[in-house]
């Protein structure tokens, strides 16, 4: 187990809650192992800042903070995680940190060199660092595939027609997932607190989500490098 701060930076607070209440379902010791997780924060200010944009440029900062051990960052792919990692190695590039020319399927984690200082570095990109995607499509591949409501929310999105659409295409599986969302017991809950409340309404154990837990475990050094 890594000593000194661990930082896990992410785009936003939906994204805090999903990777808090997933270690915590998969008895990642967070709490043990002084584990921040959040979305940047603006250094004047002190609010938060959610966005790609934000977490890229919080990076730096971040490592040459002097009591931090581990940077972990968790972005979406998006349309690409090929061009997701790229512009992450870039941002890294031009501080003068570099880590590895490809992102392993499995996730990346890097020791960085921070002057005379050594911090572990991880980037996962979502869902699985391989597809096309965000954290809405890692959440849905969590829901079983028996869940009651699945073929009503299917049923409800198919019956509106493309003219009618007030979401892109792209945006098909966010309005799946908070549809989903919308008609459980506590209507609108935030993606993070139904993974915690809606317990029997997920698998945990999927691969992606085993990967990603994987990845965390290794960051933080509660298991070792496969």
């Amino acid at each position: 187990m890594s000593s000194g701060q661990t930082v896990i930076l992410v785009e936003g607070d939906a994204d805090k809650h999903v990777v808090r209440n997933l270690c915590r379902r998969s008895r990642v010791a967070l709490d043990m192992a002084n584990v921040k997780i959040h979305p940047p924060k603006d250094a004047r200010t002190g609010k938060t800042v959610q966005g790609e944009a934000a977490v890229l440029a919080a990076i730096a900062p971040a490592l040459e903070s002097s009591d931090l051990s581990v940077c972990g960052v968790v972005l979406d792919a998006d349309d690409d995680p090929c061009k997701q990692f790229g512009r992450v190695n870039d941002t890294l590039a031009r501080q003068g940190y570099t880590i590895g020319k490809q992102l392993p399927a499995e996730g990346l984690i890097e020791t960085v060199k921070v002057g005379v200082r050594k911090v572990r570095f991880g980037l996962w990109i979502m869902p699985d660092n391989q597809r096309p995607g965000e954290l809405e499509d890692f959440y849905h591949g969590m829901i079983v595939n028996q869940d009651d409501m699945r073929p009503y929310v299917d049923g409800f999105l198919g019956l509106i027609p493309d003219e009618k659409k007030r979401f892109a295409d792209g945006d098909r599986l966010k309005a799946w997932v908070h549809s989903w969302l919308a008609i459980q017991e506590s209507p609108g809950r935030p993606m993070g607190h139904g993974l915690s409340i809606y317990k029997d309404h997920f698998n945990v154990q999927t691969d992606e989500a085993t990967g990603f837990i994987n990845w965390m475990s290794r960051l933080l050094g509660q298991i070792g490098p496969e």
